[in-house]
């Protein structure tokens, strides 16, 4: 069921599609930009926590840009490339799906 973005947010729960671009020291390290929607559950563990938190709360064709922390992120240390860095999404939702 598509709703209304004057009457709905997105909350933990929902699946939500949407695009993003995510940057990391000022370069863009990825993004769905012209690809396929990127669509997940919100708080189901299927994204980083920071990207959860950054999506609730959010309407359908609003762009939010929102800033992660490593620790919500990838972790302070450790073996993935952005563990440590301080990630930057800007995010446009395109749909939700309540849950």
């Amino acid at each position: 069921m598509n709703v209304s973005p004057t009457t709905s947010m997105a909350a933990a729960g929902d699946t939500v599609s949407l695009y993003y671009v995510l940057k990391v020291d000022g370069q863009v390290v990825d993004s769905n930009e012209g690809k396929d929607i990127l669509m997940f559950t919100i708080g189901s563990g299927q994204v980083i926590h920071g990207f959860d938190n950054g999506v609730i709360g959010m309407k359908i064709g609003e762009e939010k840009t929102f800033s992660v922390s490593p620790e919500d992120g990838y972790g302070v240390s450790g073996s993935h490339p952005l563990a440590g860095k301080t990630l930057v999404f800007t995010v446009r939702l395109v749909d939700i799906k309540k849950g």
